[in-house]
């Protein structure tokens, strides 16, 4: 069964899962971000290499 909705009530169901939205922010007020901290996808290496290349290669 395909439901659709309205705009309106699309806006309510946004509104009723995340609430109020904070206002948006202004050209002027954005600043350019830098990632500096370690890439936190990964684990952290722990043990012998070998092993890693290994588990790697599925041995």
């Amino acid at each position: 069964m395909d439901e659709s909705f309205t705009d309106q009530e699309l806006a309510f169901l946004r509104h009723a899962r995340f609430g109020e939205l904070p206002d948006r922010v202004r050209p002027e007020e954005q600043v350019q971000s830098v990632e500096t901290d370690a890439r936190r996808d990964l684990p952290e290496p722990v043990g012998d290499p070998a092993t890693w290349r290994d588990l790697h290669a599925g041995g």
